[in-house]
């Protein structure tokens, strides 16, 4: 499926459930490839309106780095590990642990 109508079947499907966190995120993500600051911006609503939603702080995160917003790309690494602590969700614990580690590294040289 071509991403320009997997993006318009994720709006379809967002519209029924305009709540729904993975749909957005989802959403987000198809707009990386085409639009960087709506994706940015939807990540950015989605931290905010569902803060428990430990996938949205790594491409967050990734993105800040992306746009060259170190700062903001090492504060929502460090958010999204207290996130995922509270919810217990090791998985994304070690991924974001691992990131904002790589990118203290980085920022260190």
């Amino acid at each position: 499926m071509e991403s320009q109508e997997r993006l318009q079947q994720l709006l379809q499907m967002l519209a029924s459930e305009p709540e729904d966190p993975f749909l957005r995120y989802a959403i987000a993500i198809e707009y990386r490839k085409t639009d960087k600051t709506k994706a940015l911006q939807m990540l950015e609503e989605l931290a905010t309106s569902n803060p428990e939603y430990p996938a949205t702080y790594y491409i967050l995160a990734e993105m800040y780095q992306e746009v060259g917003r170190m700062a903001e790309a090492l504060a929502t690494y460090q958010k999204g590990i207290a996130i995922c602590q509270q919810v217990q969700d090791r998985h994304a614990l070690s991924e974001l642990q691992r990131a904002y580690q790589q990118l203290q590294e980085e920022l260190e040289e």
